[in-house]
């Protein structure tokens, strides 16, 4: 692990203890002087005492915090020899805050000391590694390793000619010029890689940072990657290689084979099979890859724009003749309706799924660039409440349809893509490179029988994910076509809302796509819910069966969510025998707040059309994963982390810290203010939530009751001679509430600022600092730049006592902390026991 910094960090860890001990023997100095002045028996006698002392430390080089402070003691100190409006006790106090100031110090350096030991522990974890070559302690490992198998080493060939008159009829168009299909093909046509000219140092460091993204590479690989980006002399060697592996496409091809195969255990349980690459070969690949990912978004970005994609969203229903009424009476339709901010929603939706500069990571939660608060898996599990609820409260009726395919990755045919290159014109020199990427050589750590891929796309690689997505778009253009709607993707989970007949064809169109192209659905994760106005019922025939399902959670009603209470249990005992199997302090807290966020992302961020319940609820959930997996791993001796990592600490000889007093905020508090940066993800829970609604969809009957004020309004004025209206008959009356309320998705603005706010996550009013908190944090800026919940919960609680034991906010010296090589261990991903 990194030795440059690791030699650092013993460095420190050895400057620490020496620095400790001289602290330590000054304190004992100063203790005895302070019980000196107690027993003086006077101010003049006890300023001579005051004096010799804070000589002596300087004398033996102490650096008192604050200089100023310390001018303006000697000057009232020497007052107090002779002016007796001075008392003994103040002088005593000069004494005594110069006691408290250095066992601060000695405090801040002994957590200081037990920090870095904690990283020497972990460092020493890392070192030994994670593998799970040996023997497999796990039958769900060996049955999933037997089903990857099957599929990557036995070639499904599928009909390129079915393949090719299947596309051809969704486009349903002379195949001229000038055709959706022809243009769309020429697009693909045009693509050719940057030429070596074109190589420099910033696009190979790119392409590194996308793999480590990517998480293709684990170990020292990952670490070697993380180095080059910063050492300017390699990276130019590397250009200089991929510019002559430029020069030779056409020769390209796996040059150290056969590829190691590596299963990693993922927090959701599965297994991912990792292929163990050259570095090099991996970051031309991905060169590459950003390049073709690039031009393939952009020829299918054009597909969505063309005429022949149907635009007509759900429940769309507004006819021309009454867009026509609606204009003679004077009545703006002008766009601010909940169908185009449908639209608006799907491409961007439609648009985040391809790579471009970064891998894309459904994992993340984080905000992404095309404005889907919470990331794109959180924000589309709001987009489908939302949709069930105006289905119910609009419509009367409606279906959420859901499903996946099985093993997606590994099962697609080569025959399928291979054909989809072709008919899309892909230049012939890209589909051989692409082939040779797809058939490596491949045989398992420890095994001398080596096969060829015949099957899937290796996991981890950016040319993958586009693989994946140009064949996915099929789908998405067949279900536009066929139901005149879209259906949402996050990769090949697919989710479709609409009518029931609308839904029908959709689970129709599936299931023909996936037959053509050699794919198998997933008939686990395969589900529909039926419900109507009151009441929820069974999916009818042409429907799949079972529970509608999100992350860790089940719909009911059609439009409340419930937790899987069997789930959850599972995933508490999976994380219980995870974090006992870290051996180390730190990666303990790694993995635990690994496993909160996974928790949180599960079980749904706080949002309007959750409900404020559901925020209740999870938060009272969060609460018992914690006592619970710490109930697990203390054998019920405790029930909150802090009391079991506190006692770890203590018990574990090599940290040196039986003694050692350990505050909580230690535990809470940032990592580069020399805490643990345990998060406490319940702490977002319990925010002022009154924005929230008991019942959301009480939010689209508010919308419909200020539509009928504003028709009220608007027949009172065009009554009394107000509107200019284009009269057909003199004795026309105006047109009728239901003829005004016909279509409120393609008229209402006030519809869609309910379905907007529906959309939106909970706005909460975080913690704030109060009393002598706010006032230190306001002289400090060892606070500035921790803005999370969960930090300013830590500050606001514990806080205090830290200044108290510190003189700071900075649990530990600065200078002396490995915060760098913490955080970049922290960067690490998790890795779980096989």
């Amino acid at each position: 692990m990194y030795p440059a910094l690791k030699d650092i960090s013993a460095t420190k860890r050895r400057k620490i203890q020496a620095r400790q001990e001289e602290l330590t023997k000054l304190l004992n100095y100063v203790q005895d002087s302070v019980k000196d002045l107690k027993n003086a028996s006077s101010a003049q006698d006890a300023v001579t005492i005051l004096a010799n002392l804070y000589g002596e430390v300087e004398k033996r080089g102490y650096k008192f915090q604050d200089c100023n402070t310390l001018d303006t003691k000697k000057r009232l100190w020497n007052q107090a020899r002779y002016d007796v409006a001075i008392p003994l006790s103040r002088v005593v106090s000069w004494g005594e805050e110069l006691e408290t100031e250095i066992q601060q110090q000695v405090n801040r350096y002994a957590y200081t000391n037990l920090y870095n030991l904690l990283l020497a522990e972990y460092i020493a974890e890392t070192d030994e590694g994670v593998t799970c070559s040996d023997a497999p302690v796990r039958k769900e490992l060996h049955e999933q390793r037997r089903i990857w198998e099957e599929y990557v080493f036995n070639e499904k060939v599928t009909d390129p000619a079915e393949i090719t008159r299947y596309i051809e009829s969704l486009f349903n168009e002379p195949a001229d010029k000038s055709s959706p299909l022809n243009t769309l093909r020429h697009h693909f046509s045009t693509f050719s890689f940057v030429r070596s000219d074109e190589v420099d140092n910033y696009m190979v460091s790119t392409a590194i940072k996308n793999l480590i993204a990517g998480d293709l590479y684990t170990g020292d690989k990952r670490k070697a990657l993380e180095e080059i980006t910063s050492n300017d002399i390699v990276l130019e060697e590397l250009s200089n290689l991929i510019r002559s592996e430029v020069d030779s496409i056409e020769d390209w091809r796996w040059e150290k084979q056969p590829l190691i195969a590596q299963f990693r255990r993922q927090i959701s349980g599965k297994y991912r099979v990792y292929l163990d690459d050259d570095l090099t070969q991996a970051i031309f690949v991905q060169i590459i890859a950003t390049s073709f990912a690039k031009h393939v978004k952009q020829c299918l970005q054009n597909v969505l724009y063309m005429d022949i994609w149907n635009t007509a969203p759900v429940a769309s229903t507004l006819k021309a003749e009454d867009r026509r009424r609606f204009k003679q009476y004077s009545y703006d339709l002008d766009g601010n309706t909940v169908n185009h901010l449908r639209r608006s929603i799907f491409n961007n939706h439609y648009f985040a799924r391809l790579p471009e500069e970064d891998t894309q990571d459904y994992d993340d939660e984080s905000t992404n660039p095309y404005g889907m608060p919470g990331g794109i898996k959180q924000y589309t599990a709001r987009l489908m409440t939302t949709e069930v609820m105006f289905l119910k409260q609009l419509h009367g009726e409606g279906t959420y349809l859901q499903t996946d395919f099985k093993w997606f990755g590994p099962s697609i045919p080569h025959s399928t893509l291979k054909t989809l290159f072709h008919l899309f014109n892909v230049p012939e020199k890209w589909i051989k490179f692409f082939e040779k990427f797809l058939t490596p050589m491949i045989k398992f750590d420890g095994s001398d029988a080596a096969k060829r891929r015949v099957r899937g796309v290796p996991i981890g690689h950016t040319l993958s994910t586009v693989f994946g997505e140009l064949l996915l778009f099929v789908l998405d253009f067949a279900v536009n076509q066929a139901t005149g709607s879209n259906i949402y993707r996050i990769f090949d989970d697919l989710h479709f809302c609409g009518s029931t007949e609308a839904c029908i064809k959709a689970w129709e169109t599936i299931n023909h796509f996936t037959r053509v192209m050699g794919l198998e659905l997933n008939d686990e994760k395969s589900a529909a819910i039926v419900f109507k106005q009151g009441q929820e019922l069974q999916p009818e025939s042409g429907l799949p069966s079972g529970s509608v399902r999100w992350g860790l959670r089940t719909l009911s009603d059609g439009v409340y969510w419930k937790e899987d209470k069997e789930a959850i249990e599972k995933h508490i005992e999976e994380m219980t025998l995870q974090l006992g199997s870290c051996k180390s302090i730190l990666s303990f807290v790694h993995a635990y707040n690994t496993y909160m966020r996974f928790f949180v992302s599960n079980l749904g961020l706080p949002a309007i059309c959750f409900g404020r319940s559901h925020i209740q609820s999870v938060a009272q959930t969060l609460v018992e994963v914690q006592a619970s997996v710490v109930r697990g791993l203390s054998s019920g001796k405790h029930t909150t982390i802090v009391d079991y990592l506190r006692d770890r600490i203590k018990n574990t000889p090599n940290l040196q810290a039986e003694s050692l007093d350990i505050p909580e905020g230690f535990f809470y508090f940032p990592m580069k203010l020399g805490g643990l940066d345990i998060v406490n993800p319940v702490v977002s829970y319990f925010c002022d939530f009154t924005g929230t609604p008991e019942h959301p969809e009480d939010l689209i009957a508010d919308a419909l009751a200020l539509d009928q004020q504003l028709y009220e309004k608007l027949r009172n004025k065009y009554n009394a001679g107000e509107i200019d209206c284009e009269k057909y008959d003199d004795d026309e009356d105006y047109m009728s509430w239901d003829e005004f309320a016909k279509a409120p998705e393609d008229t209402s603005s006030n519809v869609k600022e309910a379905y907007s706010k529906l959309l939106s996550l909970s706005e909460d009013s975080p913690i704030q600092l109060t009393g002598m908190t706010y006032t230190l944090r306001l002289a400090s800026t060892d606070l500035v730049g921790f803005n999370s919940s969960s930090h300013t919960w830590a500050f606001e609680v514990f806080g205090l006592e830290i200044f108290e034991r510190t003189g700071g906010f900075n649990i530990g010296e600065l200078s002396l902390l490995p915060v760098g090589l913490a955080e970049l261990m922290r960067n690490e991903r998790m890795r779980w026991k096989c």
